[in-house]
C-alpha cells in the first residue's frame, strides 16, 4: 500500500485511466478539474467536470472514489482515489461546496497561479488572504473539505494559518510542494508555514518535479533532500508524498509534449525555469511508488520511517479529515 497525495494515471488532458500495471492496493489523490481559469473558474463548471472525472472513475471496476472511512476500511485490493482541486471556484457558496463534497472532493487550494482571485493570491503573487478568502475557509469548513496551502503564494498561506488558530475548525495540508530554504522557487514554501501546517495537524507532500526541487540537478537527489528538511521541520509524521507526477511509462516524444503543455502551469520568470524531463527519468513508470521506496530505503535505512512516508502517515491524516 502507498499513498500519494497527487498524481496522475495519465497526461493530465487524457481521461484518468490507471495503467494494468499500477500497483495495487493504492491510494491517489486526483485533480478533478483541470487549473484553467479560463475554462474553469465558476462553481458550475467545476461542478460538471468533476461529475464527468467521477464517471470515468466509476467505470473502472478496481477503482474506488473514497468519499468516508467506510470506503478506505472497505478498499480492498483496489486503488482508492481521493479528489482535490488546485484552482478554486471563485463564485462558489456553501451549497456548491457541500455539493463537491458529495462528489469526492476532499481538498481545494486557496489560488493557483496568478489568475483573478477573490480569495487570496497564487504561487506566482504576493497577494494577501482576503476576507471573501476567509469566508471560503468558514465555507470549506462546514463542507467538510481540507484547504490545500500547495500554490498558494506565502502571503495567503501565512495569513491562512493565522487564521486557522483562530478558527480550529479549519483544516489544511499541502498536497503537493518543495521546500523554499532548499530551493527558493516560488511554489515552495518557507518553513514557517511548513512548520504552521504541521503545527495544526496537517500533512505536506513532497512533489517530484526537477525545476521545483534544484536548478539543475535532474536526479532523485534534491528530492531526498527536500524530504529529509521536510521531516526536520514538520517532523516525522507530517510528511508524505505528492510526486505531481504521471503513473506510467511515458515514451519520450509523448513526455516532450506534456512538457510542452507544463509551460503553461509553471513559473513563468527566467530565474524558475521549467525544464526537461519534468520528473527524475527514473520515475518514468507506473512503478514510481516503488521506486520511491527503494530510495527511500536507501536513504534512512528504517523499514517503519519508509512506511511513514509512504502510506502511513497520510492515512492517519485522511482518518481525521474522513
Amino acid at each position: 500500500m502507498f499513498v500519494d497525495f497527487c498524481a496522475f494515471p495519465a497526461s493530465q488532458m487524457e481521461l484518468p485511466v490507471f495503467a494494468a500495471r499500477f500497483p495495487k492496493p493504492a491510494i491517489v489523490g486526483y485533480t478533478a478539474c483541470p487549473p484553467i481559469a479560463s475554462r474553469f473558474s465558476t462553481a458550475e463548471a467545476i461542478i460538471a467536470e468533476v461529475q464527468k472525472t467521477v464517471g470515468v472513475f466509476e467505470k473502472q471496476e478496481d477503482v474506488l472514489v473514497i468519499q468516508n472511512i467506510e470506503d478506505l476500511d472497505n478498499l480492498g485490493d483496489r486503488i482508492g482515489v481521493v479528489l482535490g482541486l488546485q484552482l478554486p471556484p471563485m463564485d462558489a457558496n456553501i451549497e456548491d461546496l457541500k455539493t463537491l463534497r458529495r462528489l469526492g472532493i476532499l481538498f481545494t487550494t486557496l489560488a493557483y497561479k496568478n489568475e483573478e482571485n477573490p480569495y487570496g493570491g497564487g504561487y506566482m503573487t504576493t497577494k494577501p488572504l482576503t476576507e471573501q478568502g476567509k469566508k471560503f475557509l468558514r465555507g470549506l469548513a462546514v463542507a467538510g473539505i481540507v484547504a490545500d496551502l500547495s500554490h498558494a503564494c506565502h502571503q495567503t498561506a501565512r495569513e491562512t494559518i493565522e487564521f486557522v488558530r483562530k478558527n480550529p475548525g479549519v483544516r489544511i495540508m499541502a498536497s503537493h510542494g518543495g521546500c523554499h530554504s532548499v530551493y527558493n522557487n516560488p511554489r515552495n514554501l518557507p518553513d514557517d508555514i511548513l512548520s504552521g501546517i504541521a503545527r495544526f495537524s496537517g500533512i505536506v507532500g513532497v512533489y517530484n518535479l526537477t525545476f521545483g526541487l534544484s536548478q539543475t540537478d535532474d536526479s532523485l537527489n534534491p528530492w531526498l533532500q527536500h524530504v529529509r528538511h521536510m521531516i526536520e521541520i514538520c517532523g516525522l509524521g507530517n510528511v508524505s508524498l505528492g510526486t505531481d507526477g504521471i503513473y506510467r511509462q511515458i515514451p519520450e516524444p509523448q513526455a516532450r509534449t506534456h512538457f510542452e503543455r507544463m509551460k503553461q502551469f509553471a513559473p513563468d520568470d527566467p530565474r524558475w525555469p521549467i525544464r526537461f524531463p519534468v520528473e527524475p527519468v527514473c520515475l518514468n513508470s507506473p512503478l514510481k511508488a516503488e521506486i520511491i521506496s527503494g530510495k527511500l530505503t536507501e536513504e534512512f535505512r528504517d523499514p517503519d520511517t519508509v512506511k511513514k512516508i509512504t502510506a502511513n502517515n497520510a492515512l492517519h491524516f485522511l482518518r481525521t479529515v474522513l
